[in-house]
């Protein structure tokens, strides 16, 4: 049996998720604000600015397909014995942590015990935004020469990805960041600060997934995975990379 995945597909299915979780979202605080609707289990399971919610599980399930599209990628470029595996393998690296860290909130104590230290205010009321953005910035000085080298086309989407991901978990967060500060209340206002900081999150990742699978598929020739009857094993054949553990002749292929 041979089942086909087309990249533009699973980016389709994710992308209708994503819009799901979004219109879930402002359902819900249409019903808090407009109804007075409060402490729905319905609407804080689709709140986005809650934790431990369906939104919360779906970005960090996002995060870890980031991560072992990048793994995956990482381990073709060993084999091509590519000077850039180690700066793919640090990326994949990176969203794992980002992908625990959405998961338990890890983020969320930093910036606790970083206003404490600091006594942080204003922009920087939400002070996980300033160890956070110190790491950005040593990530991006020390990828610049990598990224700037990718082919033209993986270049721009994966920049752009990278604006949209960074412009949403920091930009906006230190827009509601001094609302917040100045209010010390959730208004409608921060609601919609919240709305337009994780699509802009969802979407950011969305795009750079679509940047590596495309990547995966141009690049190094894709991936598909078999299971037979031999024995288990990695075998790379023409660029895809090939598991096959034993038993049914099952096989999936990544494709453009």
């Amino acid at each position: 049996m041979e089942i086909t995945s087309k990249p533009n597909r699973i980016i389709f299915i994710l992308g209708l998720i994503i819009c799901f979780l979004i219109l879930a979202n402002i359902t819900g605080m249409v019903a808090r604000f407009s109804f007075g609707i409060e402490g729905s289990y319905i609407i804080e399971l689709f709140n986005m600015d809650k934790e431990n919610n369906i939104p919360t599980y779906f970005s960090s399930l996002l995060l870890l397909g980031c991560a072992a599209t990048l793994g995956i990628i990482a381990y073709l470029e060993k084999q091509k014995n590519s000077k850039k595996h180690p700066y793919w393998i640090g990326l994949a690296i990176i969203f794992l942590l980002l992908s625990i860290d959405e998961s338990v909130q890890i983020h969320e104590r930093i910036g606790a015990w970083t206003r404490t230290a600091l006594n942080t205010s204003g922009v920087f009321h939400f002070a996980w935004i300033i160890p956070y953005g110190l790491l950005v910035l040593g990530v991006g000085a020390a990828y610049l020469r990598f990224v700037w080298n990718l082919p033209a086309r993986i270049k721009k989407l994966m920049i752009l990805a990278g604006a949209i991901y960074v412009g949403g978990a920091l930009g906006m967060e230190a827009v509601a960041s001094y609302y917040f500060s100045q209010t010390l209340e959730n208004s409608l206002t921060l609601v919609i600060f919240t709305i337009i900081e994780e699509s802009m999150e969802l979407s950011g990742l969305l795009l750079f997934l679509r940047c590596l699978l495309y990547y995966l598929d141009v690049e190094l020739g894709g991936v598909s995975f078999r299971l037979t009857s031999r024995s288990n094993s990695f075998i790379t054949e023409a660029g895809r990379v090939m598991y096959e553990p034993n038993q049914v002749a099952h096989k999936t292929h990544l494709a453009k």
